[in-house]
């Protein structure tokens, strides 16, 4: 009939998921139980669970819905007979065939309004479980829902009664509203025609016109008439009711086999609003707490556990408590799952690490472990279990830290014994080279070599991690260094001035050296400076005999030049005489002559 989607499940090899278990018994004297080897099974199931349970009069076909959702022709016993087949309160898992990762578990009740029971009380019982315990509950009767079927759901009206919020009875519509269940009512072989003052209506509208209430003229009988019609509207708000109305699957004998008949066989306005049932209660969402945290196997059996035994000791079922109860169980479980979880993701890093990269890991751990236990867990007010969480890993953190810290010292003292380093200052320990003139000096710088070498060999671990181990190496070594300290302290004064001869004529040699180097090199010096001056003095020489040269080249050249001007006058003069005589020039010679007397 549907196809079922299979999610990758464990628990769906449980015998809960192969057929219909009883897990509320009902004895002789309508006394209730919970059947442990159920409560066990359903306890592993740790995944989304969408609960519906159906609840309804005896004899009105409530396992026939239940085998459809199930998706099977057999499961939950039908009856043929007016006997009640069901007792209690049955269950049956099914993997979700819509809804991945999320299991359907089907509630099958004991038909209520049986008078073989004896016992008033009993179907108020039964069906505040299933109201309680489910999170959309179908209510199926047969034929029409009119004041006759009004008057029978009694049970509805007494819900208040039934549940307590704490400390006080719950009486408040919003808080009811908040912890129950969607509600969907299924009408058996109905016939009628849905019509009204001539226009069509739908099966919705049906359940709320049915809803109304009726005004009689008696006001106790409308008090009395219309309480479970309030009940229903207030307990069930009008977004989170529904309504089927299924028309008979076939003639008489079809309803008589229709346990051996298949779905095919059935009329086909039947299968219609059968399929669209079951469509319907399929996306239905999971439970949820108030904190709207899907509830899953465990979940669930802390409920039943809770409510069923508040019954039995006579009292109502509290929904603070089992919500309390729910919570302490899922937390605890969600605390274990947390710390195994940081345990794991804490085992994946190797140790000895320096401790600033190893708290990062912590943190990191830490964080991805508390984003998950707060993700999971429920009702931890005051952060109580996550305080405890937290103090389990910062215990284990501790055992880590004081273990990493071991292993270092381990790794430390290791590298001081194996290490080339390490094993060469050991060999010439052994050898004994430390134990002459100026040992201990050589010990010391050796020692300083070794230290570094093993500080670089643990660079970027803190101090405190490695230096335990040194201290520890140089205790081991103390004797051996008071030795050799003592050794070079007690060596005899000739050998201590044989050394010290032999260093002062080396140093002599060297003093000698260094003057004779010095001697050379101002020879060299005042050669070079000779050299020097020679090559000066010679310049200078040049230069002067240049310099006479010119001043005699100059004075030769004067001389000539006046010798010159000499000749010519000489000659003007001669001119002069040898000119014929004039008056006028005689007087003219007279003062030439006499110029030149002068």
């Amino acid at each position: 009939m549907y196809t079922i989607f299979i999610t990758d499940m464990s628990t769906h090899d449980l015998e809960v998921f192969k057929r219909p278990l009883c897990l509320i018994s009902a004895g002789s004297k309508n006394e209730l139980e919970v059947e442990e080897d159920t409560i066990e099974q359903l306890s592993k199931i740790d995944l989304p669970c969408v609960v519906v349970a159906i609840a309804g009069l005896y004899r009105t076909g409530k396992s026939f819905l239940m085998n459809c959702l199930a998706d099977q022709n057999g499961g939950f016993a039908l009856g043929d007979t007016i006997e009640s087949k069901t007792k209690g309160i049955w269950v049956w898992c099914r993997v979700h065939p819509e809804q991945k990762n999320t299991v359907l578990v089907l509630l099958d009740t004991e038909g209520l309004g049986d008078i073989a029971k004896g016992d008033p009380t009993h179907d108020n019982k039964l069906f505040t479980l299933a109201t309680l315990l489910s999170s959309t509950l179908v209510y199926n009767m047969k034929g029409v829902f009119d004041q006759d079927a009004v008057n029978k759901l009694t049970f509805v009206t007494e819900l208040s009664k039934n549940i307590t919020l704490g400390t006080r009875v719950v009486d408040e519509m919003a808080a009811l509203q908040c912890i129950l269940p969607g509600f969907v009512l299924v009408v058996r072989d109905f016939t009628l025609k849905l019509v009204k003052d001539g226009r069509t209506i739908t099966a919705d509208e049906y359940l709320e016109e049915s809803l109304q209430d009726v005004d009689y003229e008696e006001k106790s009988k409308n008090e009395k008439c219309n309480r479970a019609r309030a009940s229903i509207r207030n307990y069930f708000p009008n977004s989170r009711r529904k309504c089927f109305l299924l028309p008979p699957p076939g003639d008489l004998e079809t309803i008589e086999n229709l346990e051996m008949l298949k779905f095919e066989d059935l009329s086909s306005r039947f299968q219609e609003q059968t399929t669209y049932f079951v469509s319907y209660i399929y996306a239905q969402p999971p439970k949820q707490l108030v904190v709207s945290k899907p509830v899953n196997g465990s979940m669930f059996v802390e409920l039943t556990r809770t409510y069923v035994e508040a019954i039995i000791r006579g009292g109502v079922p509290d929904v603070e408590d089992a919500f309390a109860a729910v919570a302490k169980s899922e937390n605890e479980k969600v605390k274990k799952e947390t710390l195994d979880m940081f345990e794991v993701l804490m085992s994946k890093y190797n140790i000895p690490a320096p401790i600033k990269q190893l708290e990062s890991q912590y943190r990191e751990a830490e964080m991805a472990s508390l984003a998950h236990f707060r993700k999971h867990a429920a009702f931890d007010d005051g952060n109580i279990v996550e305080k405890e969480v937290k103090t389990n890993m910062d215990i284990f953190w501790a055992s880590i830290k004081d273990k990493n810290l071991h292993l270092i010292r381990g790794k430390c003292k290791t590298a001081l014994e194996t290490s080339t380093w390490a094993v060469n200052f050991k060999t010439q320990l052994e050898r004994r080279e430390f134990e002459v003139v100026g040992g201990y000096s050589k010990f010391r710088q050796r020692l300083q070599l070794v230290e570094i070498e093993f500080k670089r060999t643990f660079a970027g671990y803190d101090k405190h991690e490695y230096m335990v181990a040194w201290s520890e190496f140089l205790q081991s070594i103390k004797s051996k260094e008071a030795f050799i300290k003592d050794k070079d302290e007690s060596l005899s004064e000739e050998v201590r001035q044989k050394e010290k001869q032999i260093q002062d004529e080396i140093y002599q040699a060297r003093v000698n050296k260094m003057k004779e180097d010095a001697a050379n090199a101002r020879r060299a010096h005042e050669a070079t400076l000779r050299q020097q001056q020679e090559k000066l003095n010679k310049k200078r020489e040049e230069e002067n005999a240049a310099r006479e040269a010119r001043l005699r080249k100059d004075m030769t050249d004067r001389n000539n030049d006046l010798n010159n001007m000499a000749k010519e006058q000489q000659m003007q003069i001669e001119a002069l005489i040898n000119r014929p005589p004039v008056v006028h020039e005689v007087v003219h010679y007279k003062r030439s002559r006499d110029c030149v007397v002068q």
